[in-house]
Formats: structure tokens, sequence, C-alpha cells
């Protein structure tokens, strides 16, 4: 790993050039804003939103989420933190992965933290951890589903974001999924005399090893971990290759259902920008989080067992098209599917032999199946 200033001053010097024509606003100042001339006509975004202490500037959140979000309704919340070698950057950086995010159906928080040196560590977990807090404590009010939460982060961001998913906050509801790009995961290896980091961990390995060690997301990787993305340029040599694929290897071990990409060619500064990498990084993303949405399309079940399935906008007839929901559902590779009906006027007992249909189809694939906010479990059972 290369020294924090070095890494820090690229990062933004990038981060600057490639976002300046999408910045539409500085993180000065303390004022929550509306955004109505938003690129995307679709979202609705929020700035400086206070998150902790209101005398401290970096505890402010840039909130996006869809203009319209039904009554009742909750979404995804995905917390968003960005990288700058922990001692720069800022959650403009990463205004166009929050919109991609908040563009599939998400409400995404985007942090700023305190840095180093100012504010040597853990100031900087700290402070994502109560963002996080702060996004669950809001919930209600952000229309958030708090069994749906993700983090997504890159370099130094996507170290914290991968604390967040293999440290939990006690108290609060787990990630159910991680993205962490370009991330240092094991400062451990980083070696003993070296001073890299010695003003944000107070000292160098040789001389604060325990601390070293807690600051390492692979420390706390266990079996109960949510499902992680994990990406990294192929050439980046800012942050090593090998410190995803430590990362890789104990999730394998601990067996954390995960994934692993490497940007062929690419340094630690294009592969936060990369095209394919954010394809696969947000696609991980909606699958772990966002369920598939299944409409019953028959008013009642006919005679011969028949029902027919509207599958995001593919149409089953059930049982002669199962081989072909059977490849779609491979496809999606859903981790919940909630069923509605499009009338109210469904009789229960209809909707009971329908549910049986379905459940027969979909459990054999270990997947929750939910009426409204009802999980279901076993035939025609109730959790």
């Amino acid at each position: 790993m290369r020294s924090p200033a070095v890494w820090a001053i690229l990062l933004v010097v990038f981060a600057m050039f490639f976002f300046v024509e999408h910045a539409t606003q500085s993180v000065a100042g303390d004022s929550e804003k509306s955004d109505s001339d938003a690129e995307k006509p679709s979202l609705q975004i929020q700035y400086n939103v206070v998150y902790g202490e209101k005398s401290e500037p970096m505890h402010r959140a840039d909130i996006y989420r869809p203009k319209v979000i039904p009554a009742g309704r909750k979404l995804p919340g995905v917390i968003l933190i960005h990288g700058g070698a922990w001692t720069a950057g800022d959650k403009i950086h990463d205004t166009q992965h929050a919109k991609a995010i908040a563009g599939f159906g998400a409400v995404v928080v985007v942090v700023n933290y305190r840095l180093s040196p100012q504010h040597p560590y853990p100031a900087q977990i700290d402070d994502c951890r109560l963002a996080y807090r702060w996004m669950i404590d809001h919930a209600e009010e952000l229309q958030i589903n708090t069994d749906a939460l993700g983090a997504w982060g890159y370099s130094a961001g996507g170290h914290l974001a991968a604390l967040l998913a293999t440290d939990p906050t006690v108290g609060l509801p787990r990630l159910k999924v991680c993205v962490a790009g370009g991330a240092p995961c094991d400062l451990t290896r980083i070696p003993a005399n070296s001073r890299v980091l010695s003003q944000l961990l107070g000292g160098t390995r040789a001389q604060v090893p325990e601390r070293y060690k807690q600051a390492s997301p692979v420390t706390y990787v266990s079996s109960d971990d949510p499902p992680m993305f994990l990406f990294h340029g192929g050439k980046d040599w800012l942050v090593s290759p090998e410190a995803s694929l430590i990362m890789k290897e104990s999730l394998i071990i601990s067996e954390v259902t995960m994934e692993h990409f490497v940007v062929p060619d690419k340094g630690h500064l294009m592969t936060f920008v990369d095209k394919k990498a954010m394809e696969l990084s947000f696609a991980f993303l909606r699958r772990h989080l966002v369920p598939l949405e299944i409409g019953v399309m028959d008013s009642k079940t006919s005679d011969n067992g028949n029902v027919t399935l509207n599958l995001r906008s593919e149409t089953f007839r059930l049982p002669n098209d199962l081989e072909m929901l059977t490849r779609a559902i491979e496809k999606t590779q859903p981790t919940s599917i909630n069923v509605s009906w499009p009338s109210a006027a469904v009789d229960e007992k209809s909707k009971a032999k329908q549910i049986d249909q379905i459940q027969a189809i979909f459990q054999p694939f270990g997947i929750d199946l939910y009426v409204g906010n009802e999980r279901l479990t076993g035939i025609s059972g109730r959790q």
C-alpha cells in the first residue's frame, strides 16, 4: 500500500476531475435541500442531512431515493461510503454511484465521516456506525425496509463497508449484503515498521499490533456474515489486488456467499468508475436486497391446476412453462419473492391453492416467499 497522502491526493484529484460536471451541491453549510432539478427526474435528493452531531461538520449525509414511493411501501436501504485513504474524499464523489443504486429502487444514504490525521481511527468507523444507526432510526420517515440493508464502498470506503458487514453494531439489524471495492481488508500484512498508517492508527504495526488487527475486516469474518461482492483492479498499485484475495479466501473458508471480480489492466482510480465493475456490484446489491415480484394473473386456479404468473414482465403458465420459469429463477437468483394478486376480489381458498403451487415450485431453490410483508413457511403455512 502506498502512502495515504499520495493515495488521497490522487483519488481526490481524479474524483474532482471526473465528477466536476455532475457536482450539483457543495458540502459546505448545513442546509437541507430537495433537488428538484436532479439529473434523473425520477429521483429526489436531500443534501447535507445531519446524521450525528450538528456541531461536527463531517456528520452529514446526502440521501438519494425514488421521487415517488407509494404510501406504505418500503425500499431497501444502502449506506454508501466514499474513499480517500481515510484522510480525504467526500460524499459528492459518489454521486453517480448513488444515483445508479437509487435508480433500481433503493434509498441511498451517502455519508461523510471524520478524517485522519485530525481524527485518528476508530473515528471513521464510529461515524459510519452512527450514520447506519441514524438510517435505521429514520427508516419509517425514509420508507426504508430494515430487513433489506446494504453497504457499498470503495477504497477506504470499501474497508469501512466491510467492517460494518463483518463486525456488526450490537443491537442493530445486520446488513444483508456488502460491496467492497479496492479495499484493504487485512492491515496486519503491512510491514511492521512501515509508517503508512501510523497517523491513522497511532503508530506502526510493530508499535500497536493489536490496533492493526482490530481495524482489519478479515479479523471478524464468520459464517453468519452477509453476502459480499469484492472487486479490485488487476493493476492496482495503491492497494494490492492481494488485499481482496485475502478477504476472498477468508470468506470462502467461512462459507460466506461471495463473488470476486478483477478488472483486468486497470489501476485503483480507473477501477472506481469501471462500467463492468459497477454493473456487477449493483446487480449483486439488487439481487440480495430487492425481492422478486410475482403477480398471479389468474383470478382463480383452474380445475386442472394451471396458474399464470408474471415474473418481472415475463408471463409463465404453469405447469406447462415450468422449465422456462426455472431458467428465469436460475438467471435472476432471487433470495425472496413477493406474491401479489391483481384484484382484492380473489377469494382466500383460491389464494391458498395458488400459494401451495408456488411454494412447491420455489422452495427447492431455498427462496423465501412473502405475501405482502408476511413470510410463508411450509405449504399454506405462515411463520
